[in-house]
């Protein structure tokens, strides 16, 4: 069976609808579901937009039923899928498919897990396209052929999927909330350490102890985005409280890094993320690091005569940073940080050498947490990687 098949006469396979900024108004009575909503196996329930009645009318928009299977055609991984919770007036993005069935032989779960599975991410590879962002066509996802036990064995394998996904999950609960807690430790720690510091200047300021506070790339950086053969840059999701993250590099050219010799950055600056999940958090650029370009992060040049680098970014990450980073920021919802504000943050000073002892001492108090924390994050990817597994084993008839 294919999906049309699943859908019959009298369901809906299609997808959602182009609608343009200019058709949105934020006083709609219909609300527009976007990628971002869309979970493998889960309504995320994100996004914030809106049509009004009239304009979903003279558009012809298809609104969403609750329980239609919604299927993601772009972004990663492709074809996320998801049973839609909600009752009211909703439509869909065109980069959304929609399928509503009441077909006797389908359950629509078993179906919520087939397409979630490994099993079907190898099946769209043949009718893929794009390369920086892959897509499907609803055409191309139509011709992948699906095939179903009775729909007594789906309801087993479904009860059996749903069975070992709950304690699964709870495991994943209790690593979640260790993580919290370590969060709070960190956070101790890190107030402790600060509140025994004799200040030396009361009126002590970030940019009283940098040569330069400035921003990365912020006009157009994706203009100068490569696959391959170019130089790293830092984004927000690259920087993490006292750490940086070495997953998902941007790469511009090197014409555009060239362009762009302000955002580079050097060992023992500090880069601070400026705006999304990372926002505040800032971290020292490792001596491997030399050279990266950045693109709209903080970058802090400082004067290593009067501050210590680690000693800097504890403090920005520290409840006392954290505080006055959080006060600082603008726009919201979707806050950052800007620059000149950055600079002002008030600065418990301490003279260079208690700095380094104020390290030293941190460091030794946080270095069994790392530990803890780097094994509940490679349980936790283990935990989230069982989950395929799970459904590959469904698939391959082996629950």
């Amino acid at each position: 069976m294919v999906f049309s098949d699943i859908a019959g006469e009298n369901g809906v396979f299609c997808d959602g609808d182009w609608i343009e900024k200019k058709d949105q108004d934020p006083n709609g009575e219909v609300r527009l579901i976007q990628l971002a909503d869309i979970g493998a196996g889960v309504f995320l329930d994100k996004s914030n937009r809106f049509v009004s009645d009239a304009t979903a009318e003279r558009l012809n928009c298809t609104l969403l039923h609750e329980g239609d299977l919604l299927i993601s055609r772009l972004g990663e991984p492709l074809c996320k899928a998801c049973i839609f919770p909600l009752e009211g007036k909703y439509i869909t993005a065109v980069d959304v498919a929609i399928l509503r069935t009441k077909c006797a032989e389908v359950d629509v779960r078993y179906l919520l897990y087939l397409i979630n599975s490994p099993w079907f991410k190898e099946q769209i590879k043949e009718y893929e396209s794009g390369t920086t962002r892959k897509r499907i066509s609803r055409k191309n996802l139509d011709r992948i052929e699906m095939q179903f036990p009775a729909i007594s064995e789906q309801r087993r394998i479904i009860f059996r999927i749903e069975e070992m996904f709950s304690e699964l999950d709870n495991s994943i609960s209790s690593l979640q909330k260790t993580k919290k807690q370590l969060f709070v430790y960190r956070q101790a720690v890190l107030k402790e350490a600060f509140d025994s510091v004799k200040c030396v200047d009361e009126g002590a300021r970030v940019k009283d102890v940098c040569n330069n506070i400035k921003v990365g790339i912020v006009i157009k950086p994706t203009q100068y985005y490569v696959e391959s053969d170019g130089v790293k840059a830092f984004r927000n999701a690259n920087v993490r409280r006292n750490f940086v993250d070495d997953d998902n590099w941007a790469l511009i050219s090197k014409e555009g890094h060239e362009k762009n010799k302000k955002s580079i950055v050097h060992t023992d600056d500090l880069v601070i993320a400026r705006s999304g999940a990372n926002l505040g958090m800032a971290a020292v650029v490792p001596k491997k690091c030399d050279g990266f370009n950045a693109i709209d992060i903080v970058i802090a040049e400082l004067n290593l005569k009067v501050i210590d680098p680690h000693y800097l970014a504890y403090y920005v990450n520290s409840p006392y940073g954290l505080h006055v980073v959080n006060e600082y920021q603008h726009g919201g919802a979707q806050g950052h940080l800007n620059v000149k504000e950055f600079g002002l943050l008030p600065l418990i000073l301490a003279p260079l050498s208690e700095q380094k002892s104020v390290v030293t001492e941190i460091e030794s108090r946080l270095s069994v947490c790392d530990s803890i924390e780097q094994t509940v994050d490679t349980a936790l990817q283990q935990a989230e990687a069982m989950h395929q597994s799970i459904l590959k084993q469904a698939f391959e008839g082996r629950l």
